[in-house]
């Protein structure tokens, strides 16, 4: 992570693994960020001698507590369902050039579909 779209400086860096085991997803406590600073950061994989480089993402963390908080653009998405395709709204959100951070929130019908009685005519996509 860096403070620099280009890297010029590293303010945090650390390493991991993944696999099929963790569906392909790094997660990363990085500690001791300023608030309302903007930070940069990407992902480098090493193998068989060449590096590959993910496009660079960014973010920006809230003013904390009782501090005044500078405008803060935000995106937040949920319920994902990959039979209905309705992926449009990822594209669109890569777009937007100041977007501080964006959220998941979860998979709402997956836990709707869960209380449902296996019996039951009802069907929610």
């Amino acid at each position: 992570m860096s403070k620099y779209r280009d890297f010029r400086t590293i303010e945090k860096k650390g390493a991991g693994a993944t696999g099929a085991y963790r569906d392909y997803t790094v997660k990363v406590l990085a500690k001791g960020l300023k608030s309302q600073q903007k930070y940069y950061y990407r992902f480098l994989k090493h193998h068989k001698g060449t590096t590959y480089v993910s496009p660079v993402g960014h973010f920006r963390l809230p003013a904390p507590p009782g501090a005044t908080q500078k405008a803060l653009k935000y995106a937040i998405v949920s319920c994902t369902n990959w039979g209905y395709g309705y992926f449009n709204v990822y594209n669109a959100m890569s777009k937007i050039k100041e977007l501080d951070f964006w959220m998941h929130v979860g998979m709402l019908y997956i836990f709707i579909v869960l209380l449902i009685d296996r019996n039951s005519s009802v069907i929610i996509p």
